[in-house]
């Protein structure tokens, strides 16, 4: 009996053809989709469209011709970003008996009915069509929708990656076609947010060095909370359309509050306060270390269950170059003086210390401190979780690696200084190689494929603009 493999899915275009644009829905045809991708079938992005936005569709038939098994609990994602900021693809299964036709589309614009729209990387989150495709030729239909947000670039064919996973598919997640990884990612991570001149200052400097990525570290929305509503909107207004698109944020303890997390989840659109997110070869795993009772994240809760499946996925992954885990608790870190009830947090240095270990990240980006902090290279320590093992100190501030990632050891940097007054740090470990409460700002982190190895290159910008040389370190791919 053949193997089940991705090449046994191919796709087609559907009948429905109106003016010059195809694939709108009615029977599956004899034609396959070129172009890498299946959003290549949308056409340019005219003047009006961009100045005026526009949500265009398509349906396609994914079509099983193993001969001898059936695709089981098929399922599609969007696995790469659009080149543009204002541009979003979503995904979705028609809701059309297996092998039959579906909806015929009026016009391209015109939008299929009781589709389940899925626009975002994380496995957990993929369009499940929920039920087989049968072999011998069965198929079923997908929906894409390519949304143009007013203002965006005229005349561009703009476009995004799919992956198509199966229970019983024997290779692991395909590489998924598309646009190539950057030469340069930049990458901006800030913590311990308040909102005051400093922090604007901050974010306009990190606006004007065009991050492809913006993240937050948790605690968004400032120190003294009297009018939770009120502070998650001031903070939120400050992100215009693009900005909103390129941002993720963490949540911590400051933005536990019902009002708080809704606003940030509605405003930035993440289904959940714990995610994944794949942009070319990064993959970006972020907890919600918040609050504990209401979302734990305990060995066995609902978060590291389906955390730890999506940093299995990134490991084994091809495609993808580099893990980073961004959360706003710390497992490891400089205490501070006073104390201000802050704390290292036991469970993320007993359960998740050693599960970033297994699953080879490279780097875990921490919060809560309002200072700035950079470990050496960590391995957790199974009889004093409390105590890191330090590992390539003779190579600091400039490691390397060889194969998937470090040997059980994983390098941590916090991040805390975007604005809240600072915590004076008290004694710095010995597995804290640097670490300041002197200067306002946050990390640029570089993710450089032009060279003959790839680099992760960290960078801390002050709230001048200015680049801490001391704070420099880097990641070699080898």
């Amino acid at each position: 009996m053949p193997a089940f493999s991705e090449n046994d899915i191919k796709q087609y275009k559907t009948a429905k053809t109106v003016g010059s644009v195809t694939s709108l829905g009615g029977a599956i045809t004899a034609t396959e989709v070129g172009d890498g991708t299946p959003f290549g079938m949308f056409d340019l992005v005219t003047q009006e469209q961009a100045d005026n936005g526009i949500t265009e569709y398509r349906i396609v038939a994914f079509k099983n011709i193993n001969t001898a098994e059936d695709c089981l609990n098929p399922r599609v994602g969007v696995i790469s970003d659009s080149s543009s900021p204002n541009t979003t693809f979503a995904v979705g299964w028609m809701p059309t008996a297996i092998s039959a036709a579906t909806e015929e589309l009026t016009s391209e614009t015109d939008s299929p009915t009781g589709v389940v729209w899925c626009e975002s990387a994380r496995l957990q989150d993929f369009a499940l069509l929920n039920s087989n495709i049968p072999r011998n030729g069965g198929y079923a239909f997908l929906a894409l929708r390519r949304t143009v947000k007013a203002g965006a670039q005229p005349y561009k064919k703009d476009r995004t990656s799919i992956v198509f996973i199966c229970d019983n598919l024997d290779v692991g997640v395909p590489t998924p076609t598309g646009p190539p990884t950057p030469p340069v990612i930049d990458v901006g991570v800030v913590g311990e947010i308040d909102i005051n001149e400093i922090w604007k200052k901050i974010f306009e400097n990190f606006k004007l060095r065009n991050m492809s990525l913006f993240f937050t570290c948790g605690n968004n929305i400032g120190g003294t909370i009297t009018d939770p509503a009120h502070t998650a909107t001031d903070f939120t207004s400050m992100f215009g359309e693009i900005m909103r698109k390129l941002c993720w944020p963490v949540f911590g303890q400051r933005d536990r509050l019902p009002v708080v997390t809704n606003t940030l989840r509605s405003f930035f659109g993440v289904p959940k306060t714990f995610y994944t997110k794949t942009h070319y070869n990064i993959h970006f795993t972020m907890l919600d270390t918040s609050d504990p009772s209401v979302r734990s994240y305990e060995l066995g809760s609902e978060q590291y269950t389906e955390l730890k499946k999506a940093l299995e996925n990134a490991k084994n992954n091809p495609v993808i170059d580099w893990r980073v885990v961004i959360m706003n608790r710390a497992a490891y870190a400089a205490g501070t003086t006073p104390d201000r009830k802050k704390f290292l947090d036991e469970t993320l240095q007993e359960v998740w210390a050693p599960l970033f270990e297994e699953n080879m990240t490279h780097m875990v980006v921490q919060g809560t401190y309002a200072n700035t902090q950079i470990a050496h290279v960590l391995r957790h320590d199974p009889l004093d979780p409390a105590t890191p093992i330090e590992i390539l100190t003779g190579q600091a501030p400039n490691y390397e690696f060889t194969g998937a990632g470090f040997d059980r050891g994983v390098l941590y940097v916090l991040t805390g200084s975007a604005g809240f007054p600072f915590d004076v740090i008290n004694d710095p470990p010995s597995f804290i190689r640097y670490a300041q409460s002197i200067h306002y700002g946050g990390f640029r982190f570089r993710f450089d494929s032009s060279g003959q190895n790839k680099m992760l290159i960290g960078d801390f910008i002050d709230s001048n603009d200015k680049l801490i040389p001391d704070a420099r370190f880097t990641i070699t791919k080898l």
